[in-house]
C-alpha cells in the first residue's frame, strides 16, 4: 500500500510547488509497503512474465489517476461524490473502505514480515492496533515526512536494484504459503492478468493522487505523468533485479523479497537496511490508510449513507468510531486472511473502486475536458477484469463484503430524515 500524502498534509503547503516538491509528493501516493511484499505472490501467478504483468498494472492505475483528476478538476471536494450514481457511488464508496480497511492488514503483515517473521501476528496485530491508536489520537504524516520517507526508500530501492542485478542471492526465507485459489508460477495468460492485479496493490495510491491537481497554479497532469514514469521504471528495475536476483521460483517462495535478494555474503547489513526501511514505511502508511477510512466515512455519512453519531468526532476532529472499527477489521483481516489475503482482498476491493472513478469520468463526459477520453474506456474494463481474475477465495470475500455493505448503506440511507 501506498503512503498517500493526507490531505490534511497539502493544507498547509504553498499555492505553488516546485517542480522537484511535486514529484516527490506524488511518487509519496505510489511508494509504500506494497513494493515490499507484493512481487512474490505476483512472480508466483505470471512467473517469468511479471515485469509485463507489473506494466498492466501500472497502466490500470494510471487510468485511474487520470479519471480522479479530471473529476476532481470538474467538483469540489465535498461534491466530489456526486459525480456517481446513487447505487454506484455506494459500491465504490464501500469498495474503498473495504480495500483501505484491508490494505491496513497487509502493511501489518508486511511489518511482521521485515521485523518478526518468525511469528507475524505477534507482530503484526501490536502493529495494527498502535496504529490505529495513533489514527484516534489525531496523529497523521506531513507532507515533509512524506518527502523525507519517499526518499529514503527511494534510496532502498536503488540499493535493492544494485545488488540484485549484479548477484544472486544464495536462497530464499520466509517460505509463502500460496492463498487458496493462487496460480502456480507460470501459469499461463490468466495468471498475467492474475498478476497484474496483485501488483495493482503497490500502485494504489496512485489514483489518489487526484488531490494534487487541485492545488491553484499547479500543473496538476505534467506532475502525474512525470510521477507515473518515475514509478513504473523503477517498479520494472526492482522486479527484474528481484528476478535476476531470486528468479521466478525462489521469488515466489518468500515474503520478504527485497530483503533477501539485497542481502549479500560481503554486505549482510543491507538486507537489515531494506527490513528497518520496510518497517519505517509500514508505519506512515498504515497512518494514513487508517484515517483515509475515517475521512471516507464520514463523507458517506454527509451522504446519509452511514449514520451520523458513526462518524462524530473527538477532541481531536477524528471520527473515533469509525477508526476503532477499521482497526477492528484490519485486525480480523490479518487474522483470517495472512499478509497475502490481504493483499489480494485490498487489490480486488479498490480495483473496484478504480473501476467506479473510470465509469464516473465516463458520465461527466463534457466538452472542455483536459484528459484524453481513452483513458477512462481502458480503465474501466481493465480495472473490472484484474479485479474478477484475481485469487479465487479473495473475489468470493470481496463481493461478499461489498454486497453486504452496499445493502446496509441503502438501508441506512432509507430510514434518514427527508
Amino acid at each position: 500500500m501506498a503512503t498517500v500524502v493526507p490531505d490534511s498534509a497539502l493544507d498547509g503547503l504553498p499555492g505553488r510547488l516546485r517542480s522537484a516538491d511535486s514529484v516527490l509528493l506524488a511518487l509519496a501516493g505510489g511508494l509504500g509497503t506494497g513494493v515490499f511484499i507484493v512481487f512474490a505472490p505476483a512472480a508466483r501467478a505470471a512467473g517469468s512474465w511479471l515485469l509485463l504483468a507489473l506494466a498492466l498494472a501500472g497502466l490500470a492505475s494510471l487510468c485511474s489517476a487520470v479519471s480522479a483528476a479530471e473529476l476532481n478538476r470538474r467538483l469540489p471536494a465535498p461534491r466530489r461524490g456526486e459525480a456517481l450514481v446513487p447505487s454506484a457511488g455506494r459500491l465504490g464508496d464501500v469498495a474503498f473502505l473495504t480495500g483501505r480497511t484491508a490494505a491496513a492488514a497487509a502493511a501489518g503483515g508486511v511489518f511482521a514480515t521485515h521485523v518478526l517473521p518468525s511469528d507475524l501476528l505477534c507482530a503484526s496485530i501490536p502493529m495494527i492496533v498502535i496504529g490505529g491508536a495513533l489514527t484516534v489520537a489525531g496523529v497523521t504524516v506531513t507532507a515533509r515526512g512524506a518527502r523525507v520517507l519517499v526518499v529514503a526508500v527511494l534510496s532502498v530501492l536503488a540499493v535493492v536494484v544494485a545488488v540484485g542485478l549484479t548477484g544472486h542471492a544464495e536462497a530464499a526465507e520466509i517460505p509463502m504459503e500460496p492463498p487458496s485459489g493462487m496460480p502456480a508460477p507460470g501459469a499461463g495468460q490468466l495468471g498475467i492478468l492474475t498478476a497484474a492485479g496483485l501488483l495493482f496493490f503497490a500502485f494504489a495510491g496512485f489514483p489518489r493522487l487526484d488531490a494534487l491537481t487541485e492545488r491553484p497554479r499547479h500543473r496538476g497532469g505534467r506532475t502525474l505523468v512525470v510521477a507515473f514514469l518515475v514509478l513504473v521504471l523503477l517498479y520494472l528495475a526492482v522486479g527484474g533485479a528481484l528476478l535476476h536476483s531470486l528468479g521466478p521460483a525462489r521469488l515466489a517462495d518468500t515474503l520478504a523479497p527485497l530483503a533477501v535478494a539485497s542481502s549479500t555474503d560481503t554486505a549482510p547489513a543491507l538486507g537489515a537496511l531494506v527490513r528497518i526501511a520496510a518497517a519505517a514505511a509500514t508505519v506512515a502508511a498504515m497512518l494514513t490508510v487508517l484515517a483515509s477510512v475515517g475521512g471516507a466515512a464520514s463523507a458517506m455519512a454527509g451522504r446519509g449513507d452511514l449514520p451520523a453519531w458513526l462518524v462524530r468526532t473527538n477532541r481531536r476532529a477524528r471520527p473515533w468510531r469509525i477508526d476503532v472499527l477499521a482497526t477492528l477489521g484490519a485486525v480480523l483481516i490479518a487474522v483470517l486472511a495472512g499478509p497475502v489475503g490481504a493483499v489480494g482482498l485490498a487489490a480486488c476491493c479498490l480495483l473496484v473502486h478504480s473501476a467506479e472513478v473510470n465509469r464516473a469520468a465516463l458520465r461527466s463526459c463534457v466538452p472542455d475536458r483536459n484528459s484524453p477520453m481513452w483513458t477512462a474506456l481502458l480503465g474501466l474494463p481493465l480495472c473490472l477484469v484484474l479485479a474478477v481474475l484475481l485469487p479465487l477465495t479473495q473475489v468470493l470475500v470481496s463481493a461478499s463484503l461489498l454486497v453486504l455493505g452496499v445493502l446496509l448503506a441503502y438501508r441506512v440511507s432509507r430510514r434518514a430524515p427527508g
